[in-house]
């Protein structure tokens, strides 16, 4: 199967930023966005869950939102919702039935 392109709109690119700029952790959000990228080379149509038209795809600490067009083989990264992207990130300290969740969001 050929690869899909990755791209990441400019304020998603702002997003991710500001997330870079506030974290402590920015090794396990560079990991983040690598499995993302990666994720989303793979037929990303079935990856992540609908979100209003477009897709939810949660690899922690981060999450983003991404539009697909199998026609030019593009998945496109639009945003990266704060709500979504803790700070920093203590699965001990998280309730772990939520992170589950969470993780399985992202299967």
């Amino acid at each position: 199967m050929r690869k899909f392109t990755v791209t990441w709109h400019n304020a998603a690119i702002d997003e991710l930023a500001s997330a870079w700029l506030d974290s402590t952790q920015r090794s396990v959000l560079a990991k983040a966005v690598t499995a993302i990228d990666d994720t989303l080379a793979h037929d990303p149509s079935t990856k992540g869950i609908d979100f209003y038209g477009d897709r939810l795809l949660v690899i922690l600490p981060l999450a983003v939102v991404f539009a697909v067009n199998p026609e030019d083989r593009l998945g496109s990264v639009t945003r990266v919702p704060s709500s979504f992207r803790p700070v920093t990130f203590d699965r001990e300290r998280t309730y772990p039935a939520f992170v589950d969740w969470l993780e399985t969001l992202s299967r």
